[in-house]
């Protein structure tokens, strides 16, 4: 049974070696350094000696240079464990007579490979004598090395096998590598088809002209904004002429790009199959609110849910019933006169869509609804939170009392909403400083006047 000296100062790498080694039948002991590596090998014969190269104190270099110029035992063939990063490694292993190394990382069968070569051709080594040689010049330097020919074809065949070795890991790691992108190639072009498919179905979800113009209804207009943080968003609003009612939606899918643009496009086709069904002159928001909150469940995959805002207006507009499922609360904005704004906001708790406990789900008197009258010369802010939780660069988000005391300080009773809308945006847009948002805006403005809007300037 050959002996196996080891010189390793990781003791992860140590126990590594050993249990390979013994495995294999060889009998091995282990030295944690340079040090305790000679004095070993001064104390027993050992047929193999194998060293880490960097090691504190002296150096796996180092410690073969030593065994190299013991007289009894320099024969003994020494193996350097190497990361081979350098191309002067192998030259340093020449000079100090080592007779083979192993790169790292290494396999199991490479390890006992390299053993038994050095082993094989101990005895032939033992018969032969060093002679010097003179390298040529080798990264600018002449170096003189004290090694036999064998040590020397032994050192280089080492090297051609390992670079073979590496070759051919570099060849199947490119073909994978390859594989790898092609697949990754396919999956962004289909991202990038139902991207497209998902912004083509959001641009007709936000309609192109200044005024919802199917809601305008003397003396009340409508105004809407939404800027997307990104190609595709997660917010969605909706105004539908339902039966004798009127519904006004906005909501929020948690999360962006084009799985929550999807989710909103979604529910744009839900709602729009209902304004065309002739189920639809009735209409109750409970009955709306679990339909709906089913189907976001179902096509979110659970791993989707919405916030929304429900206002259901009567035919004339005069009041409406408002259901709350997670969203920001509206603010009412009432004009007493030029000095006296009041606002306030619209109170109510409820549930997110496609996110409703089972048992609470059952429970229809746990979805809240109120019934409100819609006054003239009034407002209604109906807004997701990327407008007030939109940040500057210093991290402050424009909040709600922002917006409240933005409406609180312009009496906006006779300016048509889209100018105050644009006002608004100037306001937030301003206080982001050039600051890009993270999260969709979408704002809307119901305004009720008790004579003709007047149209400002600016």
């Amino acid at each position: 049974m050959s002996r196996i000296l080891v010189i390793e100062d990781s003791q992860t790498q140590a126990l590594k070696i050993q249990f390979i080694l013994e495995d294999a039948g060889f009998e091995v002991e282990v030295a944690t350094n340079g040090k305790q590596g000679l004095a070993l090998f001064s104390a027993k014969d050992f047929d193999v000696v194998i060293s880490d190269i960097i090691m504190p104190n002296l150096t796996g270099y180092e410690v073969c240079k030593q065994i190299k110029m013991d007289a009894k035992k320099s024969k003994t063939p020494v193996i350097l464990l190497t990361t081979l990063s350098d191309p002067m490694e192998v030259i340093h292993a020449l000079e100090c007579g080592a007779d083979n190394f192993i790169t790292k990382p290494y396999q199991d069968e490479l390890l006992i490979k390299r053993i038994n070569d050095v082993l094989l051709t101990k005895e032939s080594k033992l018969n032969s004598s060093n002679e010097n040689f003179e390298l040529a010049r080798f990264l600018d330097k002449e170096i003189m090395i004290p090694i036999n020919k064998g040590q020397i074809l032994g050192l280089l065949l080492s090297t051609f096998e390992d670079i073979v070795r590496t070759n051919s890991e570099l060849q199947e790691n490119k073909a994978e590598l390859e594989y790898k992108n092609r697949e990754i190639e396919k999956i962004n072009l289909r991202l990038e088809v139902e991207m497209k498919a998902a912004q083509q179905a959001l641009r007709g979800l936000f309609p192109k002209v200044e005024y919802v113009e199917n809601f305008i209804t003397h003396p009340i207009k409508i105004a809407l904004f939404n800027q997307s943080a990104s190609e595709v968003g997660g917010d969605w609003c909706g105004f539908y002429n339902i039966g004798k009612y009127k519904l006004v939606l906005i909501g929020d899918v948690t999360g962006h790009g084009a799985g929550s643009a999807v989710v909103a496009a979604s529910v744009s086709g839900y709602f729009e199959s209902l304004a065309n069904s002739k189920l639809s002159e009735e209409i109750d928001l409970i009955t709306l609110y679990k339909n709906l909150s089913q189907f976001i469940k179902k096509i979110g995959n659970d791993e989707f849910c919405m916030t929304m805002a429900m206002l259901l207006f009567d035919e004339d507009m005069n009041n409406y019933y408002y259901l709350n499922a997670g969203h920001n609360h509206p603010f009412i904005v009432s004009y007493k006169d030029t000095n006296n704004i009041e606002i306030k906001k619209a109170l109510l708790s409820g549930h997110i869509l496609g996110h409703v406990p089972e048992e609470k789900a059952k429970n229809q008197d746990d979805i809240q609804i109120n019934k409100f009258e819609f006054k003239n010369d009034s407002m209604l802010i109906l807004y997701t939170d990327g407008l007030t939780e939109n940040a500057n660069k210093i991290g402050e988000q424009y909040d709600e009392n922002r917006l409240k005391k933005f409406f609180q300080k312009n009496n906006f009773k006779f300016t048509n909403p889209l100018v105050i809308i644009n006002k608004v945006i100037d306001e937030i847009y301003n206080f982001y400083d050039g600051y890009p948002i993270q999260d969709d805006i979408t704002l809307i403005l119901i305004k009720k006047g008790s004579k003709s809007i007047i149209e400002e300037e600016s």
